[in-house]
């Protein structure tokens, strides 16, 4: 199979709030679509769309790179065994040196191409063993003024994991922490083991701090705290503080894949891996994170940078057939989008999808919102 045609469409969507992440303000949501198509005419589609203040790239640099890839990979050879995502994905592209959002579209848009021409979902092209239905994790504010009603709607609609986000205080005090510590303690009353809830503070604490929010709160419901660290390498010291769960994220970046590997097993601390397929990479090397999570009894968690239905309903069928455990995935920033650039929207209302459903939705994309780059 050769790919023959390399389009690109450039999107806007508007976000129905304002998201922070870090020094960046941002209400519309910007990014790429690639579709691929072979001779026989069978086509993949994949999204390229790095958040500001996350991804250390742009929508300007990643067309660059696009337009070189273009040229490079119109008319080559897919090499067979892509779907196995065991490292073919990696050698064949290296030699291109993609961003890590860049490496995460083509990839995307390869799979769905083979997905079309081999008539079968992504999912089932993945694998045979998937999961027909997944969890996802609701995500909160700890400072959104209509938290407990949120999490009440939650409650009623079954979802089985709640994630907040914590150390956002303005004032990270220890009277300001105390705020987020009434805050926590109350919905732990509410949701009584009905759900878990998952804590992210994104690096906001020092170890005092840390240690102050984690031995003040009622931990009866809580599944792991994440990112809890201005410096991670703190984060032994921590657990053995508090005896907390931690999970990763932000700082699995920081490191070598092979290192991280080696140095995995003195880590006991480490109860669950966050794994952002745009930002490790690709799905190629994510798939070597989750192999490793397993070999080593750590959860695997896919979550989202704030795709469209485009992106996340890759993730969705992506975890459906590669996460052996069926935990909740973090896919619930779809809310965000006040418009899709699919003509159905995606539903997580009950904290659970079925997989066949999203998979049918994202085959239907609103192209005429598309702008085409041509190069």
């Amino acid at each position: 199979m050769k790919i023959k045609k390399f389009e690109i469409f450039q999107y806007q969507l508007p976000l129905n709030r304002i998201l922070h992440i870090k020094n960046h303000a941002i209400n519309i949501r910007t990014g790429f679509l690639i579709i691929l198509a072979d001779q026989e005419g069978y086509n993949g589609i994949g999204e390229i769309s790095p958040l500001p203040g996350l991804h250390h790239e742009n929508n300007d640099h990643n067309l660059e790179i696009l337009k070189i890839c273009k040229q490079n990979i119109i008319n080559r050879e897919i090499p067979p065994n892509f779907e196995k995502l065991d490292g073919g994905f990696i050698e064949w592209l290296e030699q291109y040196n993609l961003s890590p959002s860049v490496q995460f579209g083509i990839e995307s848009a390869v799979l769905n191409l083979l997905a079309d021409k081999y008539n079968i979902p992504l999912y089932s092209l993945l694998s045979n063993r998937y999961h027909k239905n997944i969890y996802i994790n609701a995500l909160l504010s700890c400072h959104d003024p209509h938290i407990y009603e949120k999490c009440r709607k939650l409650i009623a609609r079954n979802f089985q994991s709640i994630k907040i986000k914590v150390g956002t205080t303005p004032e990270l005090s220890l009277s300001g922490i105390d705020q987020e510590i009434k805050i926590i303690n109350n919905i732990n009353k509410l949701i009584k083991k009905k759900c878990y809830l998952r804590l992210d503070a994104n690096q906001a604490w020092d170890l005092e701090q840390a240690v102050y929010f984690i031995n003040s709160i009622d931990r009866e419901n809580i599944e792991y705290i994440e990112e809890p660290l201005k410096n991670p390498a703190k984060h032994e010291e921590l657990y053995n503080k508090t005896k907390i769960s931690i999970a990763l994220d932000e700082s699995l970046l920081k490191w070598n894949f092979n290192t991280f590997q080696s140095s995995l097993l003195s880590m006991n601390w480490v109860y669950a891996l966050i794994l952002k397929p745009s930002l490790l990479g690709g799905l190629d090397k994510t798939m070597r994170y989750i192999d490793l999570s397993e070999r080593m009894n750590k959860i695997s968690v896919i979550s989202d940078t704030f795709h469209s239905g485009i992106g996340i309903s890759l993730l969705a069928c992506f975890a459906a057939a590669k996460l052996k455990r069926k935990t909740a995935v973090g896919l619930n920033t779809y809310h965000w989008l006040a418009k899709d650039l699919l003509k159905q929207r995606l539903s997580f209302n009950r904290g659970i999808c079925n997989i066949s459903t999203i998979y049918i939705k994202s085959k239907n994309v609103k192209m005429s919102v598309l702008e085409k780059i041509d190069i």
